[in-house]
């Protein structure tokens, strides 16, 4: 898990789990995955759901996340469900991110992720 302390992974996994249930996919991604920390470093997190998750949702949690995980850090967080999301980006998240929490059905999850993946591409 890099550098960063298993206490706030719980927290933030607490938090997430608290606004949309326990059934969904949590990517850590970036500095944070290649295990490249720095001291300017963020935590850069994709959170997926099946049924997909509001911007308002998304916006909630976030808030959250800035004001009860006690990091300096600042946290970013994006959301694989949005259509809008930069295929480029996606690539990187699912070819290089870390799994922090998975739901039951991840591999499925991980599965359509994959399959709009390579919609894009056509």
């Amino acid at each position: 898990m890099s550098r960063i302390n298993s206490q706030i992974k719980k927290e933030i996994i607490k938090i997430i789990n608290k606004h949309i249930g326990n059934n969904f996919l949590l990517i850590a991604f970036g500095s944070l995955a290649k295990n490249q920390i720095k001291r300017s470093s963020d935590l850069d997190l994709a959170l997926y759901k099946e049924g997909g998750l509001s911007t308002q949702k998304i916006l909630e949690i976030k808030e959250e996340l800035d004001t009860e995980v006690h990091t300096l850090r600042e946290i970013d967080l994006i959301n694989l469900g949005d259509e809008n999301l930069d295929p480029g980006l996606l690539k990187n998240i699912l070819e290089g991110g870390l799994i922090w929490h998975r739901a039951k059905n991840s591999k499925e999850l991980l599965k359509n992720l994959r399959r709009r993946l390579i919609n894009t591409k056509k």
